[in-house]
């Protein structure tokens, strides 16, 4: 037999043929990555949702500390829209003189002790689109209170039995992250009184900052739909003053230009 020819070196030899994908792997190569993003997505959503709840948080505690600096400057921490005409003593500049084309907020007592104020009064995720000026609304019988008053804020845990059960906040909140519905819309007087409700906003709660400087989470008492105002809402109106162990007061829901410092020493009125 004769021998083979080795074949000619000077000639290419053909690239081997590369195997294609079928239509099943690539389908489970699809059917992998989708599963990959289902498992991914809510971690990264809830990370987001973590993120602005921290920098809402960060943003009322940096709010607080201005209150306190203020405090120290002039013995007492500034009021609310019922304080600003007469008085200039508006914290947020809703009701002091400003230019009618400028926006309030640089207007308010306490800013010039506030850093990048335009962030510091809107929460991450709300963004003000309530009102386009604030998140977060102050308290309307704290007005002109000062650092050192030594009373507890109670609240009931049940509004529709509003005697009973009641529990006090961490400190005596200044400033509240206001419901965008109830009422933070109209009028954006950066004030909490009377039906004002509590947002829920950071899964189910919200941030507030206290008169002595600190900020935190507050879970507020509400019903079971939103888009209505129910008896279960916990409002404005339910909160107490409580001065002695047997003596509660009612006004923190409301003010007037001549009840700055009322919290000071507080009467039912």
């Amino acid at each position: 037999m004769a021998a083979r020819l080795s074949p000619d070196p000077t000639i290419p030899s053909p690239l081997p043929r590369s195997r294609a994908f079928t239509l099943i792997e690539l389908l489970v190569v699809i059917s992998i990555i989708s599963l990959l993003i289902a498992l991914l997505l809510p971690g990264l959503q809830h990370a987001r949702e973590a993120s602005k709840k921290v920098a809402c948080l960060s943003n009322q505690r940096q709010l607080a500390l201005a209150f306190t600096l203020y405090a120290q400057d002039f013995g007492q921490i500034p009021g609310g829209t019922d304080h600003g005409p007469r008085d200039h003593l508006d914290w947020s500049g809703y009701r002091n003189p400003h230019p009618p084309n400028e926006r309030a907020f640089p207007y308010g007592r306490i800013y010039p002790y506030v850093s990048r104020v335009a962030h510091a009064v809107e929460c991450p995720k709300a963004k003000r689109q309530a009102n386009q000026e604030w998140d977060y609304t102050f308290v309307a019988g704290m007005a002109g209170a000062r650092l050192d008053i030594p009373w507890r804020t109670l609240y009931p845990e049940d509004p529709t039995n509003p005697g009973r059960n009641l529990k006090a906040f961490q400190a005596m909140p200044i400033l509240i992250e206001e419901d965008e519905i109830w009422y933070n819309r109209d009028p954006p007087d950066a004030t909490w009184a009377w039906y004002d409700q509590f947002s829920d906003r950071h899964g189910g709660r919200c941030n507030l900052a206290y008169l002595d400087g600190s900020g935190g989470e507050f879970k507020s008492p509400k019903g079971s739909l939103n888009t209505l105002e129910e008896p279960q809402d916990l409002k404005a109106i339910h909160l107490l003053v409580e001065t002695g162990p047997r003596t509660r007061i009612t006004g923190l829901y409301k003010s007037l230009f001549d009840k700055f410092g009322w919290i000071n020493r507080p009467r039912s009125w």
